[in-house]
Protein backbone atom coordinates (compact mmCIF):
# COMPACT_ATOMS: atom_id res chain seq x y z
CA UNK A 1 0.00 0.00 0.00
CA UNK A 2 1.42 3.51 -1.09
CA UNK A 3 0.29 6.39 1.52
CA UNK A 4 0.92 10.17 0.97
CA UNK A 5 -0.07 12.90 3.51
CA UNK A 6 -1.90 15.58 1.60
CA UNK A 7 -0.72 17.26 -1.18
CA UNK A 8 2.94 17.15 -1.95
CA UNK A 9 3.85 15.35 1.28
CA UNK A 10 6.50 12.28 1.21
CA UNK A 11 4.57 9.68 0.32
CA UNK A 12 5.45 5.67 2.21
CA UNK A 13 5.11 2.33 1.52
CA UNK A 14 2.91 0.09 4.17
CA UNK A 15 3.99 -1.87 5.52
CA UNK A 16 7.15 0.04 7.13
CA UNK A 17 9.64 -2.56 6.59
CA UNK A 18 9.03 -2.65 2.40
CA UNK A 19 9.37 1.62 2.81
CA UNK A 20 12.64 0.96 4.42
CA UNK A 21 14.15 -1.65 1.95
CA UNK A 22 12.98 0.46 -1.05
CA UNK A 23 15.64 1.92 -3.10
CA UNK A 24 13.92 5.05 -4.94
CA UNK A 25 15.22 5.35 -9.14
CA UNK A 26 17.35 8.05 -10.15
CA UNK A 27 15.92 11.51 -10.98
CA UNK A 28 16.35 12.07 -14.39
CA UNK A 29 13.51 14.30 -14.75
CA UNK A 30 14.31 17.91 -14.22
CA UNK A 31 12.85 19.72 -11.00
CA UNK A 32 10.70 22.50 -11.05
CA UNK A 33 11.59 25.40 -9.08
CA UNK A 34 8.29 26.23 -7.96
CA UNK A 35 5.81 27.23 -10.83
CA UNK A 36 6.36 30.88 -10.19
CA UNK A 37 9.68 30.58 -10.97
CA UNK A 38 9.44 28.15 -13.63
CA UNK A 39 7.46 30.75 -15.37
CA UNK A 40 9.35 33.75 -15.18
CA UNK A 41 12.04 31.58 -16.22
CA UNK A 42 10.42 30.37 -19.46
CA UNK A 43 9.15 34.82 -19.77
CA UNK A 44 12.88 34.95 -20.09
CA UNK A 45 13.57 32.81 -22.97
CA UNK A 46 14.48 29.21 -20.71
CA UNK A 47 12.76 26.26 -21.17
CA UNK A 48 8.90 26.02 -21.18
CA UNK A 49 6.96 25.87 -17.56
CA UNK A 50 5.79 22.20 -17.14
CA UNK A 51 2.66 24.02 -16.39
CA UNK A 52 2.68 26.05 -20.03
CA UNK A 53 -0.26 27.33 -22.12
CA UNK A 54 -0.04 24.75 -24.54
CA UNK A 55 -0.61 22.06 -21.58
CA UNK A 56 -2.93 23.93 -19.81
CA UNK A 57 -5.20 24.83 -22.50
CA UNK A 58 -5.87 21.32 -23.85
CA UNK A 59 -6.60 20.06 -19.84
CA UNK A 60 -8.92 22.97 -19.50
CA UNK A 61 -10.80 21.83 -22.78
CA UNK A 62 -11.07 18.26 -20.77
CA UNK A 63 -12.84 19.45 -17.69
CA UNK A 64 -14.78 21.98 -19.40
CA UNK A 65 -16.34 19.15 -22.01
CA UNK A 66 -17.04 17.00 -18.89
CA UNK A 67 -19.13 19.59 -17.73
CA UNK A 68 -21.26 19.64 -20.70
CA UNK A 69 -21.89 16.54 -20.88
CA UNK A 70 -22.76 16.22 -16.89
CA UNK A 71 -25.29 19.31 -17.79
CA UNK A 72 -27.10 17.32 -21.02
CA UNK A 73 -26.83 14.00 -18.87
CA UNK A 74 -25.45 11.79 -21.43
CA UNK A 75 -21.60 11.21 -23.48
CA UNK A 76 -20.64 13.48 -25.50
CA UNK A 77 -18.62 13.32 -28.86
CA UNK A 78 -16.63 16.25 -30.06
CA UNK A 79 -14.94 17.56 -32.97
CA UNK A 80 -11.96 19.66 -31.98
CA UNK A 81 -11.80 20.74 -35.82
CA UNK A 82 -15.45 22.44 -35.96
CA UNK A 83 -15.89 23.09 -32.11
CA UNK A 84 -19.01 21.56 -32.07
CA UNK A 85 -20.22 18.42 -30.69
CA UNK A 86 -21.40 16.04 -33.04
CA UNK A 87 -24.11 13.89 -31.51
CA UNK A 88 -25.08 16.62 -28.78
CA UNK A 89 -26.36 20.01 -30.70
CA UNK A 90 -28.12 20.94 -27.13
CA UNK A 91 -24.93 21.17 -25.32
CA UNK A 92 -23.53 23.63 -28.27
CA UNK A 93 -24.98 26.53 -25.69
CA UNK A 94 -22.59 25.64 -23.15
CA UNK A 95 -19.39 26.81 -25.48
CA UNK A 96 -20.17 30.25 -25.72
CA UNK A 97 -19.98 32.63 -22.35
CA UNK A 98 -23.11 35.19 -22.39
CA UNK A 99 -22.43 38.46 -20.88
CA UNK A 100 -24.08 41.15 -18.80
CA UNK A 101 -25.07 44.77 -20.77
CA UNK A 102 -21.74 46.21 -20.18
CA UNK A 103 -19.03 43.17 -19.69
CA UNK A 104 -18.96 42.17 -23.40
CA UNK A 105 -15.71 41.21 -24.70
CA UNK A 106 -14.93 42.72 -27.86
Amino acid sequence: MLTCPGWGGDPRLLPGRRHESYQRPPKTLPRSQGHHRDWIDACKGGPAAGSNFGYGAALTEVGLLGLAAMRVGKRIYWDAKSMKFTNAPEADKYLKESYRFGWEVA
